[in-house]
């Protein structure tokens, strides 16, 4: 093709293509404004709500990449490009996608769901499928939690949404509980004055609501006390490993005696009886010695040239066929007799 022929091929297609060119052109340029004024709407009305950060990013990201996506169909349509198979290949491609990363959108949608609904925030303690600790971050697809041992643990956002989750900073104050047990001998009254001494003692627990001593049961070895007082949430730990050192020093001091299991240990002096029956005397046992054949003799000992060996099986194929004539015959002898009878 020479040069006037490609210069007269391009003037043509210009001239049959030329509008609906500058047609896709307006509105690729209108379209990218349309889209940037929808999405500073957008984003000016999620600053007034109350979602947090990471989801108006996500979403924002998500609601731009549809718009512009839209914008592309709308131009390839002004041009006269077949949109069909286009959007045909983009659903397929979106399956596809969606069914290689099934769980990582399940992770995605439940971040949506644990920023939206805030059951916790960072900073809070929570207990979550057997981790317990400090939320240390929340993405969109997993969530940190630092341990009591300084160890961070990642949870994928799914185990969270889909399983119990205890949040013990939800509520400004919590309850301390202790468990312990004291003698069936001591006295009530005095476990409950000195537990509320050592209540007292301690300007971290709360007055209102009052602390509490209950005799919770009855066990084996003693008396099972409840104790319980209110005190602020990051106050827990602290209150609880401390009041715990202060209620032993107390009852030391007050001679409360705390039951515990016991083992009594006896050192026998005498010697075991010894046994009246000796052992019984040995009796072998009779055991029928199987008859070896002369193949199996000869096997154990010295092994035999080839012609003694071919007379040998010879001989037991022979044996072998002999028997199976003698249970014919005897097979049909009785077949007979069935008849005759």
């Amino acid at each position: 093709m020479t040069w006037e022929e490609t210069w007269e091929t391009i003037k043509n297609f210009f001239s049959n293509q030329g509008w609906p060119i500058i047609e896709a052109i307006l509105i690729l340029i209108v379209g990218i404004l349309v889209v940037k004024i929808i999405m500073k709407i957008i984003r000016t009305a999620f600053k007034r709500s109350k979602l947090e950060k990471i989801t108006q990013t996500f979403l924002l990201s998500v609601i731009k990449y549809a718009l512009y996506l839209i914008l592309i169909i709308v131009v390839l349509q002004a041009v006269g490009v077949p949109t069909t198979t286009f959007i045909a290949a983009i659903s397929a491609a979106g399956l596809a996608i969606g069914l290689a990363l099934q769980n990582s959108l399940t992770n995605l949608a439940s971040g949506i769901i644990i920023v939206s609904t805030k059951p916790f925030k960072a900073g809070d303690y929570i207990s979550v499928n057997g981790v317990e600790g400090v939320v240390k971050a929340i993405h969109i697809l997993t969530t940190t939690i630092t341990t009591i041992d300084n160890k961070n643990v990642i949870i994928p956002n799914s185990t969270i949404t889909s399983n119990s989750v205890t949040n013990y900073h939800a509520n400004p104050t919590r309850r301390v509980n202790f468990k312990f047990s004291i003698a069936y001998s001591e006295d009530m009254l005095k476990v409950r004055d000195v537990l509320f001494k050592v209540f007292e003692s301690d300007g971290r627990v709360l007055k209102d609501p009052a602390p509490m001593v209950k005799l919770d049961s009855f066990g084996e070895s003693g008396l099972n006390i409840l104790a319980a007082c209110w005190v602020d949430r990051e106050d827990y730990w602290g209150v609880y490993w401390d009041l715990n050192e202060y209620i032993l020093s107390e009852f030391n001091r007050e001679h409360i005696t705390i039951p515990y299991n016991q083992m009594e240990v006896r050192l026998r002096t005498d010697t075991p009886p010894a046994p009246t029956h000796p052992l019984p005397q040995r009796v072998e046992k009779k055991r029928i010695k199987k008859q070896k054949s002369k193949l199996e003799e000869l096997l154990e000992g010295e092994l035999p040239d080839k012609e003694t060996l071919k007379k040998l099986k010879a001989e037991a194929k022979a044996k072998k066929l002999e028997e199976k004539k003698l249970k014919k015959e005897k097979a049909e002898q009785l077949k007979k007799e069935k008849k005759n009878s």
